[in-house]
């Protein structure tokens, strides 16, 4: 009976952990919108670069590239509190519902601003998503395999821009456009039937009502300030510099010289190498060697981008860098959405998380506008890419931090986290 019971616990698990992915992919899908469609979208829609530092960072084509990620900064810390206090499953439906319907009327939009408006809206929605997608995957996976099923969940963020790469091949020209994102609607409703049905709506707070903690408190109370801080760090370059690429890769290998039908198959190997490297991270991190394992992610993410700013734009040597930069950098952002949940206890591990996440966001709103700013200057292609090595620099630095001061992955509780200072 007891192996019976445990079998029933391990495949309800499975189907939590999937449905989640599921709805990652979604969010992967439409994180990667904008830089698959900028390119049709910037002459319909008369998005321009600007001139000048302060002109390319405000301007149209830098703020169509931000502004989900602007809405997701949002979004993140109101689903991540809102979580603390209603549970996890409803607010979790909310967020994806929301972003599946502003998908679809971005597909709308009669003009820039409202484009931009309908991008911040869907943002809302993907940042109120991801950090309870985070939290349930941490709290239903056993202790032995969290870190790979986290991993696997941050391997569908790529593979659902590999998706959205793909699409671009048959819909990115001006006829069929609004047709990707459409796709960016249906990938996430199809996860929600799983979500409404087979996720149960924890109340972490359920058992504390006469004692809820304050933001403050969840966030740097029991000692967690200082890997609150650095943890934030850590996301904020780690977002930073995967967004720069995600947004800007293929508009920077065009402007190399590369043709576009090339710069869009290095855009589908720089996500579906995500996809790989983070699955594989995520069982690395499992392993009690996993400093190691962090150590070389992030040197190989500063390799790569390194090699990538300086490398001639040929087709084999930009799909090899490329797909590697892809690679390295979601398997680094895999290490920190990994690391995060275990600096948190079960009953603000929301806030904890939502806010971690908003903080990295705002580095994911901020990399393509800079990105831009850039650009502006006169700037070529190189000069972005060099800026983004000592970022990455940053982030693993940061990620060492934390792992080396979180408790192993499975000792997660409701109790607080002893962290020292």
């Amino acid at each position: 009976m007891a192996s019976s019971a445990n079998t029933a616990g391990v495949s309800r698990a499975f189907w939590i952990v999937a449905v989640c992915c599921m709805a990652a992919l979604g969010e992967g899908f439409e994180l990667q919108t904008p830089g698959v469609t900028m390119p049709v979208l910037a002459p319909l829609f008369h998005l321009a670069t600007g001139q000048g530092f302060i002109g390319g960072f405000f301007s149209s084509k830098s703020l169509f590239a931000s502004m989900s990620t602007f809405g997701l900064m949002v979004g993140a810390v109101i689903g991540g509190r809102a979580s603390d206090m209603l549970g996890r499953k409803w607010v979790t439906v909310i967020s994806v519902a929301l972003f599946a319907a502003f998908s679809a009327a971005t597909a709308h939009a009669p003009n820039a601003d409202l484009l931009l408006w309908a991008r911040f809206c869907t943002g809302l929605g993907l940042g109120g998503a991801l950090p309870n997608l985070l939290a349930i995957v941490t709290e239903t996976a056993s202790p032995a395999r969290r870190n790979a099923a986290l991993g696997s969940l941050y391997a569908c963020i790529p593979g659902g821009g590999a998706l959205a790469g793909l699409s671009s091949y048959a819909f990115a020209n001006e006829a069929h456009w609004h047709t990707i994102y459409y796709l960016g609607a249906l990938v996430p409703l199809l996860a929600l039937p799983g979500i409404i049905f087979g996720v149960p709506n924890l109340k972490p707070l359920e058992k504390r009502k006469a004692d809820k903690p304050s933001i403050g408190f969840a966030l740097f109370g029991e000692g967690r300030a200082r890997t609150t801080v650095i943890l934030w760090v850590g996301f904020l370059f780690s977002l930073m510099t995967s967004y720069v690429l995600l947004s800007w890769l293929p508009s920077l290998l065009i402007s190399k010289g590369l043709p576009k039908p090339q710069a869009s198959i290095v855009q589908i190997g720089f996500s579906v190498m995500g996809v790989v490297l983070s699955l594989g991270t995520g069982f690395l991190i499992d392993r009690p060697s996993r400093a190691i394992s962090i150590a070389l992610v992030f040197l190989s993410g500063i390799l790569v981008t390194a090699a990538l700013s300086v490398a001639p734009a040929t087709f084999g040597i930009s799909l090899v860098l490329g797909s590697l930069a892809g690679g390295t950098l979601a398997a680094a952002q895999s290490i920190v959405y990994g690391l995060a949940p275990g600096a948190y206890p079960t009953h603000v591990r929301g806030t904890g998380v939502g806010f971690a996440v908003g903080v990295g966001r705002s580095g994911a709103a901020l990399g393509p506008l800079l990105a831009g700013a850039i650009l502006g200057t006169g700037a070529g292609p190189a000069t972005v890419l060099g800026v983004l090595v000592p970022l990455v620099i940053l982030a693993g630095l940061c990620s060492l931090y934390v792992n080396r001061v979180t408790r192993p992955s499975g000792a997660l509780a409701a109790d607080p986290v002893p962290v020292p200072a």
